[in-house]
């Protein structure tokens, strides 16, 4: 499905928000911007339309392996607006500031396939693309979530 914008008039600096379910697109609001969902519809769905005018913006640099920063923006309408910004690296490795040294990443890397393992998720993957491929759903990606809700507890191969 596709939401072109048609007509219509409007200030600088707006942005259009198109909901449907939960997936959420956005973009700057002018003429022929459009937000496209690539999923299929099954059936009635709700969709929200939203027009925001943008009250503030600050830029930053984020570095690869750069620890918290903290941002403090000043708007329209809103003052002493704090964002935290944390490496996400940093969760992943049990919350190490560090820059991204060899010896961290090798952590990583580990971590990663640690709890790929742990769960299973090679397999389960590899099972529910080699359905879809066999199967060929009109609908691919709402069988792949009818697939990944199955049962938690059930190995990949009874799904």
């Amino acid at each position: 499905m596709e939401v072109e914008v048609a007509n219509g008039t409007w200030g600088n600096n707006m942005i259009l928000q198109v909901r449907v379910g939960d997936v959420r697109r956005h973009s700057a609001l002018q003429s022929d911007a459009r937000v496209s969902f690539p999923h299929l519809l099954a059936g009635p769905q709700q969709m929200q339309v939203d027009v925001f005018r943008r009250v503030g913006t600050q830029m930053i640099t984020i570095e690869p392996g750069q620890p918290n920063i903290d941002v403090i923006m000043e708007g329209e309408g809103f003052s002493q607006l704090e964002l935290r910004v944390r490496n996400q690296l940093d969760d992943l490795d049990g919350g190490s500031n560090g820059p991204l040294t060899e010896e961290r990443l090798q952590r990583l890397r580990q971590n990663a396939a640690e709890y790929i393992e742990r769960w299973d998720l090679r397999q389960v993957l590899q099972d529910m693309f080699q359905k879809v491929i066999r199967e060929r759903p009109d609908d691919p990606f709402g069988f792949m979530q009818t697939f990944l809700d199955g049962p938690a507890g059930a190995s990949p191969t009874k799904r």
